[in-house]
């Protein structure tokens, strides 16, 4: 069955797609140098940080979410063999992951 022998890798790259819009996102931003305007507005560099953190934990619980819940309703093995909520603790960490790593490569980035 091509599911059982690849399912896990296409799991991966939904995870990884996250990772490409984040970064994708965080790096248009950098583009149109939004932060710089913000900044002479008062805005602190904390604040602008903090809150693309909340903005991908936020899209990374409802990626998983629907993650779980398409591997669920397809009786996929992964799913319905562990429990729910360590499948998606792990995929959330992974996805978190993902998103620290977005934030790391920010600097390197001139251009979306």
């Amino acid at each position: 069955d091509a599911v059982r022998e690849f399912g896990a890798a296409f799991l991966y790259v939904a995870v990884t797609f996250n990772f490409v819009i984040q970064l994708s996102a965080m790096a248009y931003e950098k583009e149109l140098h939004l932060l710089e305007n913000l900044r002479h507005c008062g805005m602190l560099d904390s604040a602008y940080w903090v809150s693309w953190f909340f903005s991908n934990t936020v899209t990374n619980i409802i990626s998983v979410g629907l993650l779980l819940a398409v591997g669920l309703l397809f009786n996929l093995e992964l799913f319905t063999d562990n429990d729910s909520k360590l499948t998606f603790v792990t995929f959330f960490l992974i996805s978190m992951s993902f998103t620290s790593f977005a934030f790391f490569l920010m600097p390197f980035f001139q251009s979306a």
